[in-house]
Parts: C-alpha cells; sequence; structure tokens
C-alpha cells in the first residue's frame, strides 16, 4: 500500500469517526445506561483497545491526531504497521455504528 491509499483509507476512517461523533453528540444509543458519556470518553476506550494492540499508540496519541497524520502523508509508521491498525479501527468503528443503529 502506497503512502497515497493509506491517506485515502485514513481519510475515509476520519470520516467514519466524524460521521459517529456527530451522532454521539446528537444522543445515539452508543453506551445505553451509562448517563452522559463524552466523546473524548468514547474515543479514549478505542484508543485503549488499539494500544493493547498496537504498540504505535502507546505514546498516548488520539486516533484523530495519527488519521491526520496519515491523510498529511506525514504517517508514523508504514503500511505494515498501519494495515492492521487501520483493520482494527474499521472493526471499532463498525462495532460503534452498529451499536448507533440499535444493533
Amino acid at each position: 500500500m502506497t503512502d497515497l491509499q493509506l491517506a485515502v483509507e485514513a481519510a475515509k476512517l476520519l470520516g467514519r469517526w466524524t460521521l459517529i461523533a456527530e451522532k454521539h453528540a446528537n444522543g445515539c444509543s452508543c453506551c445505553p445506561g451509562l448517563g452522559d458519556v463524552t466523546m473524548e470518553q468514547v474515543e479514549g476506550s478505542v484508543a485503549s483497545w488499539l494500544r493493547e494492540r498496537h504498540a504505535l499508540l502507546n505514546n498516548g496519541g488520539s486516533v484523530t491526531a495519527l488519521l491526520l497524520d496519515c491523510i498529511a502523508r506525514k504517517a508514523p509508521a508504514g503500511a505494515d504497521v498501519l494495515q492492521p491498525l487501520f483493520a482494527d479501527l474499521d472493526e471499532a468503528f463498525g462495532h460503534l455504528e452498529r451499536v448507533q443503529r440499535g444493533y
């Protein structure tokens, strides 16, 4: 995967993340029974899960910052590291999207 392909994939993921955040701000059902959970807390949970699987995020950076760096082609790692991380982001976002839809 080239830098351009990584940037495009990161842009798609960032778009999904933005839509998840917008739906969350409008009162979605992704945190039933948990009261008012901020998007920062949701991102923290996603980042925490990813840190267990990907050492690249152990520096404490945010998911959003990583995706923006990839879009700007300033990725902190190559495709061999980013592709599995992107796959896990896709899984996490898919889960949040399903929960927001009520599944």
